[in-house]
């Protein structure tokens, strides 16, 4: 790769973080990168049934905060909220599923994933309704649903990796 193109990456990358820093300011409060789930972090708080904390995927455009809860053997997902910006700056909650007390899904890439796609799908369709635009197709609105989710994960990804970056001590040899 050029040194242009590299250069114009930074810049591409720094307009991004930019624009979530902008569109998103409190929801990412005291949020930390996690490597291995590849999302931010809250810190938890421990009881004696699990320790509850909320795991976050962010793009430009929405982010997608889960509730989870490491129990005695496996993480639950509690709920799946999707926020987006109002336009003013400030963060708005766009869509929700909170699950009964105890009857949460066990935790897997593919169960979060799913989840907040098929409640970002349902938001598509519901304003579309809201429009007057004629309401598409369940297979229509998962696929930008999917585009969307799957976007998260990416810039998530890109962004904690920089900010490890950052953080990592310089090895002198």
């Amino acid at each position: 790769m050029h040194v242009k193109d590299k250069n114009k990456k930074k810049m591409e990358n720094a307009m991004i973080l930019s624009r979530v820093s902008d569109a998103l300011p409190t929801l990412m409060r005291n949020y930390t990168y996690d490597e291995f789930d590849r999302m931010f972090h809250t810190p938890s708080y421990v009881t004696d049934r699990a320790a509850y904390y909320q795991g976050a995927r962010l793009s430009d455009k929405i982010a997608v905060v889960f509730n989870l809860a490491d129990g005695y053997c496996h993480r639950f997902l509690n709920a799946v909220r999707i926020y987006g910006s109002d336009g003013n700056g400030h963060t708005k909650l766009l869509a929700e599923k909170v699950y009964p007390m105890y009857c949460g899904d066990y935790w897997s890439e593919r169960v979060g994933r799913e989840a907040a796609e098929r409640l970002m799908a349902r938001y598509i369709q519901d304003q579309c309704v809201v429009l007057g635009i004629p309401r598409p197709a369940e297979g229509q609105a998962l696929q930008v649903a999917s585009a969307l989710v799957g976007e998260t994960l990416l810039m998530t990804e890109k962004i904690g990796n920089r900010l490890a970056a950052r953080t990592q001590p310089a090895i002198c040899g």
